[in-house]
Formats: structure tokens, C-alpha cells, sequence
């Protein structure tokens, strides 16, 4: 998506509801813990989630298309490969990876007005 002002244009772009399940290398133990904590530690779970993704490019005309389905790539390689401690860990692995192998996707994008 594209969206223009007298400033410029930002070229913005997404997933969502991509559905993933992984069965192996996924654990989720030492957590923190207080009085209403009802999980316990465990050491071989499985992970599934619904992926929403967006981001912004730090370019005006990027490809949309062969990026977009290089990003998808990175975010299912990362989700499947990735030594899952929490669904946390791994979403914020899968996030350092798309910034660490595409340069035109922002890092700090600007706060909306």
C-alpha cells in the first residue's frame, strides 16, 4: 500500500492470518512465575499461532511482490527452524531476521502524526 502526503510516500506492506504449527523445538520453561501461574514448565510442546506481520519500506517503489514472498519465506524459515523457549522468543526472532536480511525494510519507522 502506498500512502502520499506533501512530504512524500510510504510504501507499506503485510501478512496476516498466516497459521503455522511446529511439533519439535518448542519448549516453554523458565518463565516467570507468581501465585496465579497455572502452566507448568515444559520441555517438548507444540507451538502453533496466527501470524500478522507489517512493515514499512525505507525506499518510495520497492517491489512488492518478490519481496513480500521473501519476507513470507524468511518468517515461516525462521518460525520453523528457531529453538523455541516462548512464542515470544521466537516472534522476536523471526522480526531480527527479516531486519537483518532485508536493508530497504525500516528499522525505526516514524511515529504516526
Amino acid at each position: 500500500m502506498l500512502n502520499g502526503t506533501r512530504n512524500g510516500t510510504q510504501a507499506r506492506a503485510g501478512i496476516r492470518n498466516l497459521a503455522v504449527l511446529k511439533t519439535a523445538k518448542a519448549s516453554f520453561q523458565d518463565f516467570k512465575k507468581d501465585p496465579y501461574t497455572t502452566l507448568q514448565d515444559d520441555r517438548d510442546s507444540i507451538l502453533s499461532t496466527v501470524i500478522e506481520a507489517e512493515w514499512l519500506y525505507s525506499e518510495e517503489d520497492p517491489e512488492f511482490g518478490p519481496l513480500w514472498h521473501a519476507v513470507r519465506k524468511i518468517l515461516l524459515e525462521t518460525f520453523a527452524e528457531h529453538e523455541s523457549h516462548s512464542l515470544q522468543h521466537t516472534l522476536y526472532a523471526m522480526g531480527d531476521a527479516i531486519l537483518a536480511n532485508f536493508e530497504n525494510i525500516m528499522r525505526d519507522p516514524p511515529l504516526a502524526a
